[in-house]
């Protein structure tokens, strides 16, 4: 019961991060060789797949240069 909405928050945050880094012009290889995460693991978790470690995100966020609450939309 709990999973549905694991799934739908895995895709809205996978969406949101890919938006802002294509917002941004860098690559999922870009984004994998600054974090050390694989592009494959960055690709499903933009897809909603994998879900984003707290980890990843901030590596999002200094490579992009946002606060995380820009790239997760909340206000």
């Amino acid at each position: 019961m709990g999973n549905k909405t694991n799934e739908d928050l895995n895709l809205k945050i996978g969406i949101l991060l890919q938006r802002a880094r294509e917002g941004k012009n860098i690559t999922q290889k870009e984004i994998a060789e600054y974090t050390g995460y694989s592009k494959n693991h960055i690709s499903a978790v933009e897809r909603g797949v994998c879900k984003a470690s707290v980890e990843l995100l901030l590596g999002y966020c200094a490579l992009l240069d946002v606060e995380p609450n820009k790239i997760l939309d909340y206000k």
